[in-house]
Parts: C-alpha cells; sequence; structure tokens
C-alpha cells in the first residue's frame, strides 16, 4: 500500500511513534501534543505500531513528513497543524 501526495509517493507500512517523531525532526513528546487533536480519529494503538490506517490519517492530518519526501516538493500541512511548510531550496542562489 502507499499513500501519495503531489508527485510523491510513499509506501505505508506500520511505524512507532519513534520513529514518526524522528521522522517529523520533534521529540517524542512534541508528537504526541501534535497527534492529541486526533486522537479519537486514530484510535487505539495495538502493540508498539500504529496501523497502516493510523498511518495514512497521520500523514493526512500532518502532511508527509519532511525525511520521507523525495523530491524537494513544500510539504503541505493540514490547517491548524503544528507543522510549517517547508521552504524549498534555491540551488540557483549564488
Amino acid at each position: 500500500m502507499s499513500w501519495k501526495n503531489r508527485n510523491n509517493t510513499v509506501g505505508l507500512r506500520p511505524f512507532t511513534k519513534t520513529d514518526l517523531a524522528e521522522h517529523y525532526g520533534v521529540s517524542i513528546r512534541t508528537f504526541y501534543t501534535m497527534l492529541l487533536p486526533y486522537e479519537k480519529e486514530l484510535g487505539p494503538k495495538l502493540g508498539r505500531y500504529y496501523s497502516i490506517k493510523q498511518v495514512e490519517i497521520i500523514f493526512e492530518n500532518l502532511g508527509l513528513p519532511p525525511s520521507l519526501l523525495k523530491d524537494e516538493y513544500e510539504l503541505q500541512p493540514k490547517e491548524g497543524s503544528f507543522l510549517k511548510p517547508v521552504q524549498k531550496k534555491n540551488d540557483n542562489a549564488a
């Protein structure tokens, strides 16, 4: 199963909270806070991992983590998200 955001396709797999926090570049505590508004929609974790469906919900609400973006496309999180859009790098600037 894969998830697509603009021109980026990411293979979905179960992730731990620690894995996702690292991908978003935040601490586990901050990541927990980021997920609080979506707790009801996510439902409970089974064991240590978020299911593929839960990971999909996280990506839909928070946007793709910058570390999973293969190209330099802007991250487009849902309005009201804790994340800010990633700035595109300009390689032509001298």
